[in-house]
């Protein structure tokens, strides 16, 4: 029995630590990629890495695992914070939302600083 208790909690643990924006996400559309790495910093802030490719390859912005998002939670599966492209240095305004029925996330530029980047504007992103 208490094996079995055990492995249920184990399952609940794990199951209920992937119910957030924490992990690696992609996005991609014919002749683009945009990928992302986040990790949880502390109860409310997250950062991650970007990596971009556009126009076939032409275009691409990374971070080379260098940290470029920086995210807080503002409110339940809701995080906003900045993105650094590592293509012009601009950094734009992200939110993401993440949808739990789904284990997805939409990544949305909802201030646009006007700079060349090569990032989806907004997107649903896969968890892989």
């Amino acid at each position: 029995m208490n094996q079995l208790l055990s492995v249920i909690s184990l399952f609940i643990s794990i199951n209920l630590s992937a119910q957030d924006i924490t992990g690696s996400w992609i996005w991609e559309e014919s002749g683009k990629t945009f990928d992302l790495s986040i990790e949880k910093t502390d109860s409310l802030n997250y950062i991650g890495s970007h990596s971009s490719i556009f126009q076939n390859g032409n275009r691409i912005d990374t971070s080379l695992d260098e940290q470029s998002i920086s995210l807080t939670k503002v409110s339940n599966h809701i995080y906003e914070g900045t993105i650094k492209s590592f293509y012009d240095h601009s950094i734009q305004k992200v939110r993401i939302t993440y949808i739990p029925s789904e284990d997805a996330i939409e990544w949305w530029i909802y201030e646009d600083n006007q700079g060349d980047f090569y990032f989806p504007r907004r997107v649903k992103m896969e968890r892989f």
